[in-house]
């Protein structure tokens, strides 16, 4: 059966190629229907009974990484050969075309029309043979490795790719997202599938671009979104601006206003970088009312208890006020008091994670003066979730400066032991467009929501542990009660995949919310395990906070409740910085690349911005930076990065050519020059040996040499260790440049910020080459 071109495959080899012309000919990836009138799926009979198939000619092929020279033809290429192996059929069966017509809904556009055709068939035949038969294998998406394969064998091609090209590439690797995406999130134990990111620099970075370009354009179609939102989705997501294109994709058909069309904020003046109102003053917000009078008495709490509760530091306690003696009447009026604590800590209670920016912080108001309505909506909503507690940071962090600092310092736990974890967003409560009957638009309100862009609601919800719930407006408009819906009903996960398909805006956006919270993990559609440095900055670095310390309060206080390890928020931004790193012991490698000032001008921590968030700001991504022990840096309590690096000598010529990285403060320039007067006594230090003409890279002076004692462990007899002794360069940092490559530069271990004497005093450089013959070369 031939469906690639119009001839007939007859080698064992793969099928010969055609003409350019032939090719181009998209035509059907089905074979015509063996019946009118079927009884059932013919196709059923035709999957695999294991993953050996489906890859009949693989990437080696002699014709498929540049078919005729051209990348557009190649795909078609390789994934016809692909359809062909399953050697699937148009099915007439009326079940068949009920689950095609439903399929439509939700799969991506594509314009090869007849491989959208193709892979609602394969889906079909997928989800009932893995029904019938649960043994059988879902199998990984073929497109991805074809891509990988053909970009880095051929990267020639990145010369010659037309505009048509780039626009078919995108297209088609936008179907296999979706079936891959939806593969791993039906099926986490047992696909292969997944939505890692790609192990292509080049792929990558050219995907990238063409899909920043996309959704700079994609921004003006949807102007009341706050194009910050759209653009620091990406970066919560690793960088895939994929996802952030198919959300727009999305509201640009279904609503072309926005989430939240009847918003009272305006982004008229918020652009991609800044939303102007990342840094309102709260105090100045009148508190939110929920009554429709919104002439409700005040309520006042006793919050001096909680000075006495938080005097001294120490383990986390329950600061949550009891509510068993609130009640609410039909007319909304309230009687009852708040005046104690929960006293134990294994009574359920409900912590509330919002935005002060709505009114539901303290605002104008008196701390522990609240409205009454607004008191009574969280408490309606924490004893309908059987809550007999409230932990509302409006009243449960005390006044004063010593007794404030103490409850911060665990204020992580309150949300990883609260039995709910309410989420409240007033543009998302009053929305018309997200509403409960359509998990998807409440998914993609949530990540375009204002809640999304606070530091503080990134650290609630990565804490929480048990259920979360989102405030939503009632479906019934007659109805005044809260209404909430679970995040495991928002977000797509194996408990919905059986009533509905997901469209790709859908998938994407419970993707970024599953990146965000670790509570999923083990049947969310990432992969994320442990808090890490990179997670953490993926995170935190796109939320904004009213305080640049607080950032860092915020990430120490997500490592400390891993680490179950306690905060002084006392301390300055390095002092915090110092300390995290101390504690994590390693960082990626290329976390150093960075054009801000450092903490120290030599010794301990001369390599270190005074915030995490401004590490690797420049550096390119390196792969497995987490696990790879090349890609590490090793931190030492001195504050002494070791790592290895590929180094090369620096040239008369680079004096000139050399350039600071990101920063223009004239300290870094003056520190540059200085060093290069004594050029011959420095080095360039690059993370990756990719002979790229211009990449960041570290100018260090050299300074001497320390021996390390390694164990080496045999494969064959792991019981017997050998030691080898290697030599570590001792450097001087001096700062984050642009350089240019050359070849055969050798790795070498390299000790930066070791170059302070017991006397405290500056170290004496020496000879670079010199330093380089003598290191050990890994």
């Amino acid at each position: 059966m031939a469906r690639f071109g119009d001839e007939q495959s007859s080698s064992s080899a793969g099928p010969p190629l055609q003409s350019a012309t032939s090719q181009l000919r998209m035509s059907s990836l089905l074979r015509q229907s063996s019946t009118d009138r079927p009884t059932s799926c013919p196709n059923l009979d035709c999957w695999p009974k294991d993953d050996s198939i489906g890859f009949p000619y693989g990437y080696n092929h002699p014709a498929a990484p540049l078919a005729a020279g051209s990348f557009r033809v190649s795909i078609i290429f390789f994934i016809a050969n692909f359809a062909e192996s399953y050697d699937l059929e148009s099915c007439r069966f009326s079940g068949c075309e009920r689950f095609r017509e439903s399929c439509r809904q939700a799969i991506p556009p594509c314009q090869w029309m007849e491989l959208r055709e193709f892979i609602i068939t394969y889906l079909h035949v997928m989800l009932t043979g893995h029904y019938c038969s649960p043994e059988l294998k879902l199998l990984r998406n073929p497109a991805r490795g074809f891509l990988i394969d053909n970009f880095n064998t051929h990267k020639r091609v990145m010369k010659n790719v037309s505009e048509v090209d780039i626009r078919f590439a995108l297209d088609v690797l936008k179907l296999f997202d979706w079936i891959d995406m939806w593969n791993v999130a039906a099926s986490p134990k047992e696909s292969s599938g997944t939505v890692k990111t790609i192990p292509s620099d080049v792929l990558e970075s050219f995907l990238r671009r063409e899909w920043a370009i996309a959704l700079l354009k994609a921004t003006e179609i949807c102007p009341k979104i706050c194009p910050t939102s759209l653009w620091k989705i990406a970066d919560s997501d690793n960088g895939n601006y994929a996802g952030a294109l198919a959300i727009i994709d999305y509201l640009s058909t279904s609503s072309p206003q926005g989430p939240f069309p009847k918003t009272q904020r305006t982004h008229a003046n918020c652009n991609a970088q800044l939303c102007i109102h990342a840094f309102e003053d709260t105090t100045r917000v009148r508190q939110l009312h929920k009554c429709k009078q919104k002439n409700c008495k005040t309520v006042d709490i006793p919050i001096e208890k909680l000075e006495d509760h938080f005097q001294n530091p120490g383990p986390w306690q329950p600061s949550a006020w009891d509510i068993s003696q609130w009640n609410s009447d039909t007319s909304g009026g309230q009687s009852g008091v708040i005046d104690s604590l929960i006293v134990d800590p294994n009574k359920a209670y409900m912590a509330v994670s919002h935005v002060w920016s709505d009114g539901t912080g303290v605002g104008q108001k008196r701390q522990g003066t609240v409205n009454s309505c607004l008191l009574d909506f969280w408490i309606s909503i924490a004893k309908k979730n059987s809550c007999d507690g409230l932990w509302w940071d409006t009243i449960c962090l005390p006044v004063q400066p010593g007794p404030r600092r103490n409850a911060l310092n665990v204020m992580l736990q309150n949300f990883q032991r609260a039995a709910v974890l309410l989420i409240h967003d007033q543009d998302l409560a009053s929305s018309t467009w997200v509403h409960a009957v359509k998990p998807q638009n409440v998914a993609i309100g949530l990540v375009l929501s204002n809640w999304f862009t606070r530091g503080w609601t990134a650290a609630e919800f990565s804490a929480a542990s048990n259920k979360i719930a989102v405030v939503l407006p009632n479906p019934d408009p007659q109805n005044p009660e809260p209404f909430t819906m679970r995040l495991e009903d928002i977000i797509f996960t194996p408990g919905t995949c059986s009533e509905s398909l997901p469209t790709l805006a859908h998938l994407q956006a419970s993707r970024i919310l599953t990146l965000n919270t670790l509570q999923y993990v083990e049947r969310s559609i990432c992969d994320l395990s442990e808090v890490t440095f990179d997670s953490l900055l993926r995170v935190l670095r796109p939320r904004s906070t009213a305080w640049e310390k607080d950032r860092m309060v915020i990430a120490t206080l997500m490592w400390n409740n891993y680490m179950k390890a306690t905060l002084d928020s006392s301390l300055t931004i390095p002092q915090l910085t110092q300390g995290l790193l101390r504690s994590m012991k390693a960082i990626p490698r290329s976390a150093i690349f960075h054009g801000e000032v450092p903490i120290s001008s030599y010794g301990g921590w001369s390599w270190c911005s005074q915030s995490i968030f401004d590490l690797g700001k420049y550096g390119y991504r390196e792969l497995h930076d987490n696990t790879d022990w090349p890609g590490r840096l090793y931190i030492g309590e001195r504050g002494v990065a070791r790592g290895l690096f590929y180094a090369r000598t620096v040239t008369p010529d680079d004096k000139d050519s050399l350039y600071p990285l990101g920063s223009q403060h004239p300290m870094i320039y003056a520190k540059i020059h200085n060093a290069l007067k004594d050029h011959e006594k420095c080095l360039l230090l690059r993370a990756a040996d990719d002979h790229i003409k211009v990449a960041p890279s570290l100018l260090v002076m050299t300074v001497g040499h320390r021996e390390y004692k390694t164990p080496n462990t045999n494969l064959d007899e792991p019981w017997k260790q050998d030691i080898s002794y290697q030599y570590y360069i001792l450097c001087r940092y001096i700062g984050s440049v642009y350089s240019i490559g050359t070849e055969k530069q050798p790795l070498v271990g390299c000790l930066l910020g070791d170059d302070e004497g017991q006397d405290g005093k500056l170290k004496s450089t020496i000879d670079a080459i010199y330093a380089l013959e003598k290191a050990s070369h890994f």
